[in-house]
């Protein structure tokens, strides 16, 4: 089924609800969550806006998402006539996921009869985690009598099942609950009814920072080309080494409002490199700073490293600093060899500091 089938129906469902009075949190956001320091949170699903404004209230800074534009719209007005700081977004969790860390990602009862690869979703939403950061997700494990899925036949996975389906890498993520709690829940018109959870808690442990041991600067020769060259050596295989073993999908994810993404750096730098050394003319500049689809890390990095190697060719036949690039430039001069390798310095060492602050905020990792 479409997407715009899927708005109708969920802008169907919350239309359809009462809007009087606050909405209530989920019983299993409060009983997990009272007690954790505030920090940013993203609700998954947000639905009637509960658990945003609950989270809000606690001293959360709250980014809640929904794909029905009614459920978005309530919930912003909510929030303004309280006062409370919640960005909502109305967004399709097939197409894009939010951007950024979260200290706490909670997906409750994210289930829907249209498509959703909902194990990558909460696999990404793993990987959007901080260190020491909590991924909730609490799924039906039962049919409520007034529930929108009456007459289906569903099995609910239980939430060891759930994990195992997200297979995250145990050294990075704990499973800190799986269990299936029941409660008497309330419905519409004052019904009640006993329902089972299935709860599970996973947290990215602290441990995951990787800090390595800083490379010193390089030592050169002393004429000015073998200098400039191990510099712009030096630079090269800290980039590489940046982005090479980043997990996907955060590798690719814009980190800022610019787009600007980790596996789009290395990307770009290889025009740059080819450009440069080997004449080849780039028409649209921008678009290199996204790789392709297809593109594996692996691919992008392999490809940088082969072009990097290509270049160095071209320039161990440069022995003038002040001679032109042995290389064929379309419609301009070739620049100076002095001059290509200070402006390609600048250019690697400009994006090495980007690439040194995105992948800290992917995985923790440091160093250069």
């Amino acid at each position: 089924m479409s997407s715009t089938d899927a708005v109708t129906f969920w802008d169907g469902v919350y239309a359809a609800r009462s809007a009087a009075g606050d909405p209530r949190p989920n019983v299993r956001l409060a009983e997990t969550v009272t007690g954790l320091p505030a920090g940013e949170a993203l609700d998954l699903g947000c639905g009637d806006g509960g658990d945003a404004l609950w989270l809000a209230r606690q001293g959360w800074r709250v980014t809640a998402v929904d794909i029905s534009a009614v459920a978005v719209e309530r919930l912003t007005g909510l929030a303004r006539s309280h006062g409370l700081q919640i960005t909502a977004e109305r967004r399709d969790l097939r197409d894009s996921f939010p951007q950024g860390g979260f200290d706490l990602i909670c997906a409750h009862y994210l289930h829907t009869p249209f498509d959703l690869d909902r194990t990558t979703v909460l696999r990404t939403a793993a990987h959007a985690l901080r260190p020491g950061g909590r991924l909730l997700v609490v799924d039906h494990g039962s049919t409520a009598p007034w529930s929108w899925d009456q007459g289906r036949e569903v099995r609910y996975p239980t939430p060891r099942e759930v994990a195992a389906d997200i297979d995250l890498d145990p050294a990075t993520w704990t499973v800190e609950r799986a269990d299936a709690p029941r409660r008497i829940a309330s419905g519409p018109g004052g019904r009640t009814a006993q329902v089972t959870d299935h709860v599970l808690l996973i947290r990215r442990t602290k441990e995951t920072t990787i800090r390595r041991r800083d490379t010193p600067p390089p030592r050169t020769g002393n004429n000015e080309i073998e200098t400039l060259r191990g510099f712009l050596d030096y630079l090269r295989a800290s980039i590489a080494a940046k982005v090479d073993g980043a997990p996907e999908p955060q590798v690719r994810t814009a980190a800022v409002p610019s787009g600007t993404n980790l596996l789009g750096l290395l990307n770009h730098l290889t025009f740059v490199e080819r450009s440069m050394f080997l004449g080849d003319n780039v028409t649209n500049w921008q678009a290199t700073f996204q790789a392709a689809p297809a593109d594996s890390v692996t691919d992008v990095v392999t490809r940088y490293r082969e072009t990097v190697e290509r270049a160095d060719d071209v320039l161990d036949q440069c022995t003038d600093p002040g001679a032109p690039l042995p290389r064929p430039r379309s419609r301009r001069p070739a620049p100076s060899v002095r001059w290509a390798l200070t402006h390609m310095i600048e250019e690697t060492g400009r994006h090495t500091g980007h690439a040194d602050i995105l992948r800290e905020l992917i995985d923790g990792t440091t160093g250069r």
